[in-house]
């Protein structure tokens, strides 16, 4: 069998990588990693699952794990930063993510290989929240347990990038289930969030278990010291608390540690964590949701930074079409002051001054943009979001390869990043004329989120500069298709380049790709 991919055929018979045609030298453990990834691609690999089958269950260290994955790297030309070929899921393991063929040797015909879910939902976990246990003597306590258990779920299914999964009220066996899924018609159950409430008097202790199903092994565990004053407040405390904790681990990485600490109150916590995620989806019904939930959680608490930067973000948004507000100036205002309030609030907000740098590009003060854009990435630490929106203001002033590591470290720090990181890096390697990594962050970028319309954009621009005329206004077509109201000038006027000759260029592709002005 070969597995072949971009100029590249690694053969598992004769156990060889070339290129080309031309054998490369690898270790044969390195040949051995690069088959199981492909093998599995477009799925997440676990280090344990590694040591498993490359190992063959010898507990090997992080380092000797990395010197491999380095080496696997450096036999296909790919590296850390770039990440083409093989990318690092922050806390989870590796994929493989470029397209793969594969065929028999004889005659190289095609193998019938089972079908895989689209790579957004291969990557997205699956979580099985049980109901917390009551190891309790005081009666009246298994309230507590259930309604916190109630207050996980209802909050964590609201996270388009986890599948939640409800055995709260069923007697189920979970390692069971995992055995055979089809009993419960259950793809797969990757994590199982399971707690216990033991109370005695007003001291209430409540630990919080996160088990890696495949491995047994707890990614994260918590305990909880509370005195029972107020039920409701109990819950809401505690659920904010493992919900953040499971965004860590499972989705956003640190960043989701930014929304849990700019407010006190629960209900615009929760409102802020719907809202932000709606918006940052860039499709005209969801923003519209979000900002209706954003403005309810500014009702709730004024002085909640994040929730005016992400209203910001939301308004930012609807300015850069005319069908998605009935004034793009307007909305660019409202944009403007959200992000002046959420600064009044906290000068240092890393979040606002990255989405203040895009509001600044509207404006064309690019110097203004550039510096708002590089205190966002001072500031931001380790939260992904932000260098990645900050990442954005640094492409629209020119700085497309610092752009690109930007955006290569969020990619890093985010678990599951959404397909506008890969999108933007593709528009930078266009902007440098470097169509090979641009095609395969785009078409990352698609396999990720086909319905996002900017993908196609940016995929006409690859294509008419690289002349193939036909699969640019293919391309164009799929984004009338998402959305009918897209037009040049409207988003060229939103999102400028400060460089006349990028921006000429842009127009020039489009207007070539047949997008309407």
């Amino acid at each position: 069998m070969q597995y072949r991919f971009d100029d590249f055929v690694v053969d598992t018979e004769q156990f060889l990588l070339s290129q080309q045609g031309q054998s490369l030298h690898a270790e044969p453990q390195v040949i051995e990693l690069i088959l199981h990834l492909l093998a599995n691609h477009g799925r997440v690999v676990s280090q344990d699952e590694l040591n498993r089958e490359i190992w063959h269950g010898r507990v090997v260290s992080d380092s000797a794990l990395s010197t491999r994955i380095k080496l696997a790297r450096q036999a296909l030309g790919d590296d850390g930063r770039q990440q083409k070929y093989i990318r690092t899921v922050h806390k989870k393991g590796f994929v493989f993510n470029a397209g793969v063929d594969v065929t028999r040797d004889a005659g190289h015909e095609p193998v019938e290989t089972p079908a895989r879910p689209p790579a957004d939902a291969a990557l997205r976990p699956s979580l099985a929240i049980t109901r917390f246990v009551d190891q309790s003597s005081t009666s009246g306590t298994s309230t507590i347990a259930e309604g916190i258990t109630d207050d996980i779920i209802t909050t964590l299914s609201k996270v388009s990038k986890l599948e939640v999964l409800n055995f709260q009220t069923a007697a189920v066996d979970l390692d069971g289930v995992t055995d055979n899924p089809r009993q419960l018609e259950i793809p797969r159950i990757d994590y199982r969030l399971e707690g216990s409430l033991l109370c005695e008097g007003e001291r209430l202790r409540i630990s919080v278990r996160l088990v890696e199903v495949s491995s047994g092994r707890y990614a994260w565990a918590q305990r909880y010291d509370r005195r029972f004053h107020s039920l409701f407040e109990l819950q809401d405390d505690i659920s904010r608390e493992v919900v953040s904790a499971l965004q860590v681990e499972l989705t956003d990485g640190d960043q989701a540690l930014l929304a849990s600490r700019g407010t006190d109150n629960i209900e615009a916590w929760k409102l802020t964590f719907e809202g932000q995620a709606a918006v940052l989806e860039h499709r005209q019904d969801r923003v519209r949701h979000g900002r209706h939930l954003l403005e309810a959680a500014v009702a709730l608490d004024e002085n909640y930074a994040l929730a005016w930067s992400a209203l910001a973000t939301a308004h930012w948004k609807e300015s850069l079409n005319d069908s998605w507000s009935n004034s793009r100036e307007g909305s660019l205002q409202h944009a403007i002051e959200a992000s002046e309030r959420a600064l009044r609030i906290d000068a240092h907000h890393a979040n606002t001054l990255a989405v203040r740098s895009l509001i600044l590009i509207s404006q064309r003060r690019f110097d203004e943009a550039l510096d708002s854009a590089h205190q966002a990435i001072v500031h931001a630490r380790s939260e992904a979001h932000t260098l990645a929106i900050a990442s954005l203001g640094l492409r629209s002033c020119g700085e497309a390869e610092a752009s690109i590591l930007q955006m290569q470290k969020a990619m890093r720090l985010c678990p599951l990043y959404p397909a506008w990181y890969p999108y933007s890096n593709a528009l930078c390697y266009w902007m440098m004329r470097q169509y090979g990594p641009a095609l395969t962050c785009i078409e990352e970028a698609i396999r990720l989120d086909a319905g996002l319309s900017l993908n196609f954009m940016v995929l006409a621009m690859i294509r008419a500069e690289t002349g193939e005329q036909e699969a640019a206004k293919t391309a164009i077509a799929r984004l009338l298709e998402i959305d009918p109201d897209f037009r040049i000038g409207a988003f060229t006027a939103g999102v400028p380049f400060r460089e006349e000759a990028i921006e000429e260029r842009r127009l020039h592709a489009l207007r070539d790709a047949g997008l309407p002005e």
